[in-house]
């Protein structure tokens, strides 16, 4: 996924900051269960 990233932040001009919002998005919206949803919480 680390190309994906790249690609996105030059095309899109995403920063940092959204990308850490998308990336919390993500987890809230997943259909993790609630101890795998902390864990990835911690990752940003």
């Amino acid at each position: 996924m680390t190309k994906e990233f790249e690609i996105a932040f030059k095309e899109f001009n995403i920063s940092y900051e959204d990308y850490k919002q998308i990336y919390y998005n993500s987890v809230e919206a997943s259909f993790a269960d609630l101890e795998t949803k902390e864990r990835l919480r911690k990752l940003i």
